[in-house]
């Protein structure tokens, strides 16, 4: 089983250890450019990725893949 990448693209925030993270902030204060063009594509992102539709389609194949399909 593997879970899909949440931000592709090389968008958002991922998880790595915390000298990383801390770079990663540092960039974005010294940025604003950058910093304002993750925020616009953050808040895109949730209506048009985490539908409750999708939500429930996505989370009953994970189900699948742990318990099988029951037949």
């Amino acid at each position: 089983m593997s879970l899909p990448e949440p931000f592709p693209g090389g968008h958002g925030c991922r998880l790595r250890p915390q000298r990383y993270r801390l770079n990663a902030f540092r960039k974005l204060l010294a940025d604003p450019e950058l910093h304002r063009r993750m925020g616009q594509a953050g808040r895109k992102k949730p209506p048009r990725e985490f539908t409750l539709d999708r939500m429930l389609c996505e989370t009953e194949k994970v189900y699948e893949e742990v318990v099988g399909d029951g037949g």
